[in-house]
């Protein structure tokens, strides 16, 4: 299954290639896949990259897959000359694979996503041996929207004020910029009342104060009379 010197592109792996070696149970942690899980929206795009390990990067092809409901398709092959080969039905203006031989690190690019697109993906390359090993495997899930948390927000102030409207001579006058006045003075008001009746208190305390204090001197000028 390895590249020949005239440049032929191996078969890709069978889907009973694929069943033998268990994917999601035994892929290898050699080709670490990142991001882990990917949730996109319509139209977008996305990429995953596949880092291998252990492995000349430049010796060998990466293969792309993806597992879907028990079903294996495989997507796209790039060789050592950086040449692509896709799998049927496959759109090459949807995916498109490279390599950073600097990195070691293959990347498959996917582009205008459709809830279809959804999947684990699965890099794989066939090493010395002549096994295949897959990468630890991206779950893509396309939404046509993120879910959103509704936020509770009040416009009504504290102190239970409304914005009113006030009609005179046939013109409509909103009173919503002053609606800071009006709570002020439901709130101010019961405060002046309990001030006044404060004061009031006070005054007639002490007149009361003076009458005994003048019933008290003429008392004791009496006493002193005497």
């Amino acid at each position: 299954m390895q590249e020949s010197q005239r440049g032929r592109i191996p078969d890709p792996p069978t889907p009973q290639d694929l069943v033998k070696q268990d994917i999601g149970v035994r892929s290898s942690s050699l080709l670490p896949q990142s991001p882990t899980s990917i949730i996109a929206l319509t139209n977008n795009k996305t990429e995953i990259q596949c880092a291998v390990r252990e492995q000349h990067m430049d010796r060998l092809g990466i293969y792309w897959y993806r597992h879907h409901r028990g079903d294996f398709q495989f997507i796209l092959y790039l060789s050592i000359l950086d040449k692509s080969t896709y799998g049927s039905s496959i759109s090459k203006e949807s995916f498109t694979a490279s390599r950073d031989s600097f990195r070691r690190m293959g990347v498959l690019k996917l582009n205008a996503l459709q809830p279809a697109d959804s999947g684990n993906y699965y890099c794989a390359v066939v090493v010395h041996t002549l096994d295949i090993v897959f990468g630890t495997g991206t779950e893509l899930v396309v939404v046509d929207s993120f879910p959103t948390t509704a936020i509770l927000t009040t416009s009504t102030p504290v102190c239970g004020c409304k914005e009113h409207e006030e009609t005179s001579k046939g013109s409509t006058k909103k009173k919503g910029a002053r609606a800071g006045v009006a709570c002020s003075s439901v709130i101010y008001a019961p405060l002046a009342t309990g001030l006044v009746m404060l004061v009031i208190s006070l005054v007639v305390m002490i007149n009361h104060l003076q009458h005994f204090h003048r019933r008290y001197r003429r008392h004791f000028r009496k006493q002193l009379v005497k």
